[in-house]
């Protein structure tokens, strides 16, 4: 496909064009000191969107992982994931948690509600109160979400689920032990 873009408040017109599946045309006209001009830049696709910090992360994948769980990311991660829209969970949420999927196609839930432990520490249920968020992410498809992570007792809980599971499997976000992470990690299938 190609297009033409223009500016109406100025000279500067614009033609892009995809060259092939990989190939990004795209031709500046201007006026450079009062005489016409062209500017050409030639964009190629690159074999991933997710910069090289992040898919070395993602080469110490275990069997049977679901998500990509990755609080607070390094400035090389996140700077070039920025463009991605962020999906506030919380208003000034002081935390960025970057998910990328891990299955072909995985259903994700983020609700508020309070866990119900077992004495080891482990969750035995949610009960959820509100479900904030609800979508599907894709493999390798990293989504942003702003939420401030609780140093106590979990207030919110992502739900994981493939499209042929009956159950959703759970991971509450708090600092607290067994559910910290401190950095990236992988969220995984339970035999």
């Amino acid at each position: 496909w190609s297009a033409r873009l223009y500016a109406e408040d100025s000279e500067a017109e614009y033609y892009v064009a995809l060259t092939d599946r990989n190939t990004l045309y795209l031709r500046q006209y201007d006026e450079l000191d009062n005489a016409p001009a062209a500017r050409t830049a030639i964009y190629t696709r690159e074999e991933s969107l997710l910069p090289e910090p992040l898919t070395l992360a993602l080469a110490d994948e275990p069997n049977k992982s679901l998500m990509f769980y990755w609080r607070d990311p390094p400035v090389e991660v996140a700077q070039p994931l920025a463009a991605i829209p962020m999906t506030a969970l919380e208003k000034s949420g002081q935390n960025k948690l970057l998910l990328v999927g891990r299955w072909y196609e995985t259903d994700i839930r983020f609700c508020t509600g309070t866990p119900q432990l077992n004495a080891d520490g482990t969750m035995r249920e949610w009960i959820t109160d509100t479900v904030l968020y609800e979508g599907t992410i894709r493999i390798n498809e990293p989504q942003w979400f702003s939420l401030t992570i609780p140093e106590k007792t979990a207030k919110l809980c992502l739900f994981m689920k493939r499209p042929w599971d009956e159950s959703w499997f759970t991971w509450p976000i708090t600092d607290q032990d067994p559910f910290f992470v401190s950095g990236d990690t992988f969220l995984t299938e339970v035999d």
